[in-house]
């Protein structure tokens, strides 16, 4: 009430005049005749509000200015695409039919695959997921998301024969929905597999190995082979990381056993003065690492230099051998001694025979398999000594340095410590279990899929 109205109502009441016959008088009856400037306004600010957006979502279209639509900005390596989402977008209203229960993504696999050659996840899989699925974009970082949720996988694994293609099977497990539940054991650890490389090793010899006094010996022999070692063996002097300390490097004869393990060879005879000088450096002198075909060819070839060189026999006759040297002829008697040498060296080398580790002597036979023999020479067989175990998952040796080697490679299927492991048929490797007792998920050590399995084979 108006302080007008009041004041007249104040009135008509001392003068008792009714309430009810005055209330027409003072009351604006007529109120919503009369014009309000605010709902006025109201609808010309609402019609300029309207076109404004109007407007606004339709330069959002014009390449560049789309970004507004980006729930964050694209990884460092799209950048370059940012300007226009067509380089990438080639599907149009996503976003709409995804409300109505489509997941088709707005990139197509087609769109990536122009810059993104991905390797096929599988042959035998029924149905190729859409990239944009794992990879998902916009989301503020250096990279484009890798931690792909475990639904991701299992959404086939959970049940992989459903998922191959008609008629196809696979080795592969067929349900997997956690690591801790239903995790098959790992392949090279499962109960009863053996080590199938062809090669005599033996973990404890090595591991309880004297190097000090092995240095004695190579001392004597004017050799510095174990420099930088200390005075036992430990894991990291062979199993040595690769530049990204992810896996170890493949086991390589000059790299890790030549020095201990050199192919030496001996002269036989009695040799005085100069030539005993002569016959020690011969000896230290290392054959190489090759087929026993090699070997012996360059081994004839040291021997005839030698008895060249030192005069061992004397030239007589005229150069009759099967391959005589171009700068200085051999003699008969040369080629003769020198093919003499010859035999009785192999026949120390190539002997079919493990030496004990306080003999002298060693031979290709202490660590290779004979197989049958070719042209008077052994055939040995394949190391095959594997450079990777698993080949279905990655590995980082570098994430777990800061745990010692037989805290995990002393818990493997075969049973026995690694200072323990006499013959090369013992998988040293973790089992599932082992890896279990750290990575339990939120609160411990991620155990999501992708911290060891790759969609992508490399």
């Amino acid at each position: 009430m108006l302080s007008s109205q009041r004041r007249d109502f104040e009135d008509k009441k001392k003068d008792e005049c009714p309430y009810p016959q005055d209330f027409a008088r003072w009351n604006a009856l007529d109120y919503f005749r009369r014009p309000r400037t605010l709902r006025a306004r109201r609808f010309y600010l609402t019609l300029a509000v309207t076109l404004l957006a109007t407007l606004a979502s339709l330069a959002s279209f014009v390449p560049g200015f789309q970004r507004v639509h980006q729930a964050g900005p694209v990884s460092q390596a799209h950048a370059a695409l940012n300007r226009d989402c067509s380089n990438c977008h080639d599907r149009l209203f996503q976003p709409v039919s995804r409300l109505f229960g489509c997941e088709q993504a707005s990139v197509s696999n087609q769109r990536c695959r122009e810059c993104h050659e991905g390797a096929a996840h599988h042959a035998k899989q029924a149905r190729e997921p859409e990239c944009a699925s794992c990879h998902r974009e916009h989301l503020g970082q250096e990279m484009v998301a890798k931690q792909v949720p475990d639904r991701n996988c299992t959404a086939c694994h959970g049940e992989l024969p459903g998922h191959l293609q008609p008629g196809q099977t696979t080795a592969f497990h067929g349900a997997i929905t956690n690591f801790h539940r239903d995790h098959p054991e790992f392949q090279p650890a499962a109960p009863g597999k053996r080590d199938g490389a062809k090669i005599k090793f033996n973990h404890k010899a090595h591991l309880d190995l004297d190097l000090e006094s092995l240095r004695v010996a190579l001392k004597n022999a004017g050799r510095n082979d174990l420099a930088g070692l200390g005075a036992q063996l430990a894991c990291a002097d062979c199993h040595q990381m690769d530049a990204e300390r992810r896996y170890v490097k493949p086991i390589v004869y000059e790299n890790h056993c030549a020095r201990c393990h050199a192919l030496n060879a001996a002269l036989v005879g009695d040799f005085a003065g100069d030539l005993r000088a002569a016959a020690v450096k011969f000896s230290g002198t290392p054959l190489p690492h090759r087929e026993p075909a090699v070997v012996r060819a360059v081994l004839r070839d040291r021997l005839v230099a030698f008895a060249q060189q030192h005069k061992l026999v004397l030239r007589q006759g005229a150069p009759s051998v099967p391959r005589p040297l171009p700068w200085q002829p051999v003699t008969e008697v040369q080629w003769s001694w020198a093919s003499d040498q010859v035999k009785k060296t192999e026949a120390v080398l190539f002997m079919n025979k493990q030496w004990g580790k306080h003999e002298k002597l060693t031979g290709c036979s202490h660590c290779h398999i004979e197989n049958g023999q070719r042209d008077g020479l052994p055939v040995y067989q394949k190391t095959l000594i594997p450079e990777r175990w698993y080949r279905h998952s990655v590995f980082n040796h570098g994430s777990h340095r800061t745990m010692a080697c037989v805290d995990c490679h002393d818990k493997n299927a075969a049973g026995v410590k690694v200072a323990h492991s006499e013959t090369t048929a013992d998988i040293l490797l973790p089992t599932l279990q082992t890896c279990q007792q750290c990575h339990k998920g939120p609160g411990a050590a991620r155990n999501a899929c992708v911290e060891c399995h790759r969609y992508h084979e490399r």
